[in-house]
């Protein structure tokens, strides 16, 4: 049995790279609730339910980090993906 995530979240501070992944999701069948920050995704999860979580690292105020902890406080079963231009193995470990 394969699991499709029908509705994703995009978190991340560029409205250019939000974009990017919206319109290729969408283009592909995925509804999608782009947000600008930390705050803004959670505000998004009030009202909304997702099945994916795809966050930047790197954002001013709340880190994907951050938000992360959250999101496991609100679901520890969503599924996160984190993405981010930093070239730092130890980040990504």
């Amino acid at each position: 049995m394969s699991y499709r995530s029908e509705n994703i979240l995009i978190v991340d501070d560029e409205v250019g790279i939000r974009d990017v992944y919206k319109n290729f999701l969408e283009g592909d069948g995925y509804s999608c609730w782009p947000a600008g920050s930390g705050k803004e995704a959670l505000d998004i999860l009030d009202t909304e339910n997702v099945d994916l979580a795809l966050i930047d690292m790197m954002m001013p105020g709340m880190t994907g980090l951050t938000l992360f902890e959250h999101l496991q406080e609100r679901d520890p079963e969503l599924p996160v993906i984190f993405a981010t231009a930093v070239d730092d193995t130890s980040l990504a470990v």
